[in-house]
């Protein structure tokens, strides 16, 4: 899980122990979200890749459910990704410290271990009375 700042926190400029204003980590962040002014260290926000959010039709701000640390969460897809290769597994900084509170994740410092899952429930669509279909599921 690599740690998003983009909207208010765009350069992660936080520092938990509340003295210094030192991490900016986030050299490539963007002053906004895709879709608002999102603040990375209150919105729990998880990015997308712009390919599947414009192949699944995944509207803005969609209810997603994150999965890590053995315990399930809720979160926003509150931006997504466009770099050359875009990159999944993209998170805001409070989704990141909910998932891993003692990793001292931050802007320049990420989680490598490939065990945490995203499912983006606006995906699911009805077959028929009793059954849906899932078209998209991310993992990182």
């Amino acid at each position: 899980m690599n740690i998003d700042c983009d909207g208010t926190d765009w350069l992660c400029p936080y520092d938990p122990t509340g003295m210094t204003l030192t991490d900016s980590g986030n050299a490539d962040g963007q002053p906004q979200t895709d879709w608002g002014n999102l603040s990375a260290y209150q919105v729990p926000y998880i990015v997308v890749p712009n390919s599947a959010v414009q192949k699944l039709n995944i509207p803005q701000n969609a209810i997603s459910v994150v999965v890590c640390a053995g315990q399930m969460f809720y979160a926003i897809m509150g931006d997504t990704n466009g770099n050359t290769p875009e990159v999944i597994g993209e998170a805001s900084w409070l989704m990141g410290q909910t998932c891993f509170p003692n990793a001292g994740l931050n802007g320049g410092v990420g989680y490598d271990t490939p065990d945490v899952l995203c499912i983006s429930p606006s995906t699911l669509r009805r077959t028929d009375d009793r059954h849906c279909v899932y078209d998209g599921v991310y993992r990182s």
